[in-house]
Protein backbone atom coordinates (compact mmCIF):
# COMPACT_ATOMS: atom_id res chain seq x y z
CA UNK A 1 0.00 0.00 0.00
CA UNK A 2 1.37 3.23 -1.36
CA UNK A 3 1.15 5.69 2.06
CA UNK A 4 0.11 9.25 1.73
CA UNK A 5 2.78 11.71 2.62
CA UNK A 6 1.40 14.28 5.23
CA UNK A 7 3.34 17.59 6.45
CA UNK A 8 2.04 19.07 9.58
CA UNK A 9 2.01 22.86 10.15
CA UNK A 10 1.14 24.86 13.85
CA UNK A 11 2.92 27.12 15.44
CA UNK A 12 1.85 25.83 18.74
CA UNK A 13 4.01 22.83 19.73
CA UNK A 14 1.32 20.78 21.60
CA UNK A 15 -1.01 20.95 18.73
CA UNK A 16 1.55 19.86 16.12
CA UNK A 17 2.18 17.12 18.20
CA UNK A 18 -1.02 16.00 18.92
CA UNK A 19 -2.00 16.00 15.24
CA UNK A 20 1.52 13.52 14.60
CA UNK A 21 0.74 11.42 17.12
CA UNK A 22 -2.78 10.55 15.73
CA UNK A 23 -1.25 10.41 12.40
CA UNK A 24 1.53 8.19 13.72
CA UNK A 25 -0.82 5.13 14.20
CA UNK A 26 -2.06 4.95 11.01
CA UNK A 27 -0.79 2.57 8.48
CA UNK A 28 -0.94 4.59 5.32
CA UNK A 29 0.47 7.90 6.26
CA UNK A 30 4.11 9.19 6.07
CA UNK A 31 4.73 12.21 8.23
CA UNK A 32 7.24 13.89 5.84
CA UNK A 33 8.07 17.41 7.60
CA UNK A 34 6.47 19.43 10.03
CA UNK A 35 6.74 23.41 10.48
CA UNK A 36 5.96 25.68 13.24
CA UNK A 37 5.28 29.19 11.01
CA UNK A 38 3.80 30.07 7.17
CA UNK A 39 7.62 30.36 5.59
CA UNK A 40 8.56 27.62 7.07
CA UNK A 41 5.63 25.49 5.86
CA UNK A 42 5.83 26.97 2.37
CA UNK A 43 9.43 26.38 1.84
CA UNK A 44 8.62 22.34 2.90
CA UNK A 45 6.20 21.98 0.66
CA UNK A 46 7.90 22.93 -2.22
CA UNK A 47 11.00 20.55 -1.11
CA UNK A 48 9.36 18.05 0.26
CA UNK A 49 5.74 17.61 -2.02
CA UNK A 50 3.70 16.23 0.63
CA UNK A 51 0.33 15.21 -0.88
CA UNK A 52 -1.52 16.60 2.20
CA UNK A 53 -1.29 19.42 4.55
CA UNK A 54 -2.60 19.92 7.73
CA UNK A 55 -2.19 23.63 8.44
CA UNK A 56 -3.25 26.07 11.34
CA UNK A 57 -3.98 29.81 9.74
CA UNK A 58 -2.90 31.78 12.63
CA UNK A 59 0.70 31.38 12.72
CA UNK A 60 4.13 33.29 12.71
CA UNK A 61 5.31 35.17 9.35
CA UNK A 62 2.40 34.16 7.07
CA UNK A 63 -0.98 32.35 7.58
CA UNK A 64 -2.14 29.31 6.96
CA UNK A 65 -4.60 30.78 3.92
CA UNK A 66 -1.29 32.79 2.34
CA UNK A 67 0.56 29.16 2.13
CA UNK A 68 -2.43 28.07 0.53
CA UNK A 69 -2.70 30.89 -1.48
CA UNK A 70 0.62 31.09 -2.17
CA UNK A 71 1.38 27.36 -2.90
CA UNK A 72 -2.25 27.38 -5.60
CA UNK A 73 -0.03 30.15 -7.37
CA UNK A 74 3.00 28.72 -7.46
CA UNK A 75 4.02 27.52 -10.99
CA UNK A 76 7.12 25.13 -9.52
CA UNK A 77 4.73 22.83 -7.77
CA UNK A 78 2.71 20.62 -10.34
CA UNK A 79 0.73 18.58 -8.36
CA UNK A 80 -0.16 20.90 -5.84
CA UNK A 81 -1.29 19.20 -1.94
CA UNK A 82 -4.90 18.43 -0.97
CA UNK A 83 -5.19 21.23 2.58
CA UNK A 84 -7.09 20.39 5.67
CA UNK A 85 -7.52 23.82 7.40
CA UNK A 86 -7.17 23.07 11.50
CA UNK A 87 -8.36 26.25 12.79
CA UNK A 88 -10.16 28.37 15.99
CA UNK A 89 -10.90 30.96 13.72
CA UNK A 90 -14.57 31.39 14.04
CA UNK A 91 -14.49 34.84 11.45
CA UNK A 92 -17.26 34.71 8.65
CA UNK A 93 -14.98 36.40 6.35
CA UNK A 94 -12.18 34.11 6.49
CA UNK A 95 -14.39 30.80 6.39
CA UNK A 96 -15.86 32.13 3.37
CA UNK A 97 -12.30 32.86 2.12
CA UNK A 98 -11.11 29.26 2.76
CA UNK A 99 -14.40 28.02 1.26
CA UNK A 100 -13.80 29.45 -1.71
CA UNK A 101 -10.26 28.08 -1.89
CA UNK A 102 -8.86 24.29 -2.80
CA UNK A 103 -9.31 22.81 0.84
CA UNK A 104 -10.07 19.58 1.05
CA UNK A 105 -11.75 20.47 4.68
CA UNK A 106 -11.79 22.39 7.79
CA UNK A 107 -11.22 20.75 10.96
CA UNK A 108 -12.51 23.16 14.43
CA UNK A 109 -9.96 23.23 17.37
CA UNK A 110 -10.12 21.99 19.47
CA UNK A 111 -10.22 18.84 17.44
CA UNK A 112 -10.92 14.92 18.60
CA UNK A 113 -8.80 12.18 17.05
CA UNK A 114 -12.07 11.35 14.94
CA UNK A 115 -11.70 14.46 13.14
CA UNK A 116 -8.11 14.07 12.04
CA UNK A 117 -8.85 10.28 10.72
CA UNK A 118 -11.80 11.41 8.98
CA UNK A 119 -10.07 13.76 7.26
CA UNK A 120 -7.38 11.21 6.01
CA UNK A 121 -10.52 9.22 4.67
CA UNK A 122 -11.92 11.99 3.34
CA UNK A 123 -8.64 12.50 1.39
CA UNK A 124 -8.28 8.42 0.52
CA UNK A 125 -11.52 8.65 -0.90
CA UNK A 126 -11.14 11.80 -3.09
CA UNK A 127 -7.60 9.73 -4.03
CA UNK A 128 -9.28 6.28 -5.07
CA UNK A 129 -11.41 8.20 -7.03
CA UNK A 130 -8.86 10.16 -8.85
CA UNK A 131 -7.24 6.57 -9.67
CA UNK A 132 -10.32 5.31 -10.81
CA UNK A 133 -10.94 8.26 -13.18
CA UNK A 134 -7.45 7.66 -14.69
CA UNK A 135 -8.25 4.07 -14.91
CA UNK A 136 -11.55 4.91 -16.95
CA UNK A 137 -10.28 7.61 -19.31
CA UNK A 138 -7.51 5.61 -20.08
CA UNK A 139 -9.71 2.66 -20.79
CA UNK A 140 -12.17 5.21 -23.28
CA UNK A 141 -8.71 6.12 -24.96
CA UNK A 142 -7.73 2.55 -25.58
CA UNK A 143 -11.35 1.91 -26.62
CA UNK A 144 -11.28 4.77 -29.38
CA UNK A 145 -8.03 3.58 -30.82
CA UNK A 146 -9.46 -0.09 -30.52
CA UNK A 147 -12.28 1.25 -32.52
CA UNK A 148 -10.60 3.22 -34.85
CA UNK A 149 -9.20 0.48 -36.05
CA UNK A 150 -11.95 -1.25 -36.77
CA UNK A 151 -13.28 1.52 -38.76
CA UNK A 152 -10.37 1.92 -40.59
CA UNK A 153 -10.19 -1.22 -41.19
CA UNK A 154 -13.79 -1.75 -42.11
CA UNK A 155 -13.54 1.36 -44.54
CA UNK A 156 -10.68 -0.03 -46.30
CA UNK A 157 -12.76 -3.33 -47.12
CA UNK A 158 -15.65 -1.74 -48.43
CA UNK A 159 -13.27 0.66 -50.71
CA UNK A 160 -11.95 -2.98 -52.10
CA UNK A 161 -15.09 -3.86 -52.57
CA UNK A 162 -16.80 -0.61 -54.54
CA UNK A 163 -14.37 -0.73 -56.95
Amino acid sequence: MEKIRVLIADDKVEILNNIKRILERCNNIEIIEVATNGNEEFEKIIMKKPELVFTDNQMPKMTGIEVIEKINNELRIEDKPNFVLVTGDRNYNILKKVYEMNILTIINKPFNEEDILNAIEQYSNLKNNTREEIAIKERVIKEKGFISKLINIFNKKKEGKDE
